[in-house]
C-alpha cells in the first residue's frame, strides 16, 4: 500500500488527466450534462487508482488509471438516469467495454517480466481485446432489443427474424457458461445493473467482478465464434 504524501501526490499531479478524460467524453454527450460532475466522476477513479497503483509492476500510472477514470466516469451517468434512451445505451457499451479492458490491462501489467513481446503476441493481444469488444457489443444489443421487446416494432419480417436468431444464439452461448460467468452477466447486461452491484450480489469485490467479467467475456466469445453465421 502507497504512503499517504505519495497517494496525494499522484492524485495533485493529476487532476488534469483527469479532466482532459472528462472532457473527451463530455464531447459525446448532451449539452445539459454539466462538466464539472464529470469531473466529480472521475476523481473518484483517480482515487482509487492511487490506493491501488504499484509501479513496480512496470507501467505508468496514467495507463493505470485511464480505464478506472472513465469507469467511474460512465458509472456516474448511469446514475443520473435521465440520458435518452439511445444515449444511454451507448453509453453501457462504452461501460462494459472499459471494464473489460481494464482488465486486460490490470493483467498485462501484472505480467510484465521486463521481457518486450514481439509483433506476434502484440497482433494477439490486440485481437482479444476487439473480440472481445466484438462480444460486450452484440451481447449489449441483444439486451437493449430485450428491453424494447415490449414496444410496436418498426421493423422488417426479416429483420425481426434476423434479430431473434441473434437473441437465440446468445442466450443459448449464455446458458453454456459456468454459472455464476453467467450469472454475472445476466445482471451487467439484462438486469442493467453496475458491474459493482453485480459483483455484491454474487459476494465479490470490484477487482473480482472485473476479472469474473472479463473471464465471462472470454469463454462467452469463443462459443459465438462457432455460430458467426446467427450473429
Amino acid at each position: 500500500m502507497r504512503n499517504d504524501k505519495e497517494r496525494q501526490r499522484l492524485i495533485d499531479s493529476n487532476v488534469p488527466f483527469v479532466r482532459s478524460v472528462a472532457a473527451k467524453i463530455r464531447e459525446q454527450l448532451p449539452r445539459e450534462i454539466e462538466f464539472d460532475d464529470l469531473v466529480a466522476y472521475g476523481m473518484q477513479g483517480l482515487l482509487e487508482a492511487a490506493e491501488r497503483f504499484n509501479p513496480r509492476q512496470g507501467t505508468s500510472f496514467t495507463t493505470f488509471a485511464y480505464y478506472r477514470v472513465r469507469g467511474a466516469v460512465f458509472d456516474g451517468l448511469r446514475h443520473m438516469g435521465w440520458l435518452p434512451r439511445g444515449e444511454y445505451a451507448r453509453l453501457r457499451v462504452e461501460e462494459r467495454s472499459t471494464a473489460f479492458l481494464q482488465n486486460l490491462a490490470d493483467r498485462e501489467s501484472g505480467n510484465q517480466t521486463g521481457q518486450t513481446q514481439n509483433l506476434e503476441d502484440d497482433v494477439l493481444d490486440l485481437a482479444q481485446a476487439l473480440n472481445g469488444v466484438a462480444t460486450i457489443f452484440v451481447t449489449s444489443l441483444d439486451a437493449q432489443h430485450g428491453a424494447q421487446a415490449s414496444s410496436p416494432s418498426a421493423a422488417l419480417p426479416e429483420q425481426d427474424y434476423a434479430l431473434a436468431e441473434r437473441s437465440r444464439v446468445i442466450k443459448t452461448a449464455l446458458q453454456k457458461l459456468p454459472e455464476k460467468e453467467r450469472r454475472l452477466l445476466e445482471l451487467f447486461y439484462y438486469e442493467d445493473r453496475s458491474l459493482s452491484e453485480a459483483g455484491a450480489i454474487l459476494g465479490l469485490s470490484k477487482s473480482w467482478s472485473s476479472r469474473l467479467h472479463a473471464r465471462a467475456i472470454s469463454l462467452l466469445q469463443r462459443t459465438l465464434a462457432k455460430h458467426k453465421d446467427g450473429l
